[in-house]
């Protein structure tokens, strides 16, 4: 995944507590369109970071997304990120966006 990339919520992020307003059979059943954003930045951590060994390889690599719809998460602790990384999302809580299903 790379900047640029086309992105939505991905099973195992909606099923977590922060995420799940989000959800695609949520906002499906509300009549609203599916959440999808682009990937505007990518940061990995440096392994020079005395607290490099301490992350998995998921939480290496940042992933900040602008949202195409108003009501969408700010990061991926949900609308409020209370005090953490704005914007942030890990890569296992993304997902390519597919053509029209």
């Amino acid at each position: 995944m790379r900047e640029g990339s086309l992105v939505t919520l991905s099973a195992y992020a909606t099923s977590t507590d922060s995420l799940r307003p989000w959800a695609q059979w949520k906002r499906k059943s509300h009549g609203m369109q599916p959440l999808v954003g682009i990937v505007v930045r990518v940061e990995a951590m440096d392994e020079s970071d005395p607290k490099y060994k301490y992350y998995s390889k998921n939480e290496r690599t940042q992933f900040y997304v602008n949202w195409a719809a108003g009501n969408a998460p700010a990061g991926r602790h949900g609308r409020y990120n209370y005090g953490r990384s704005p914007g942030c999302f890990y890569r296992n809580d993304l997902k390519y966006v597919r053509g029209k299903e």
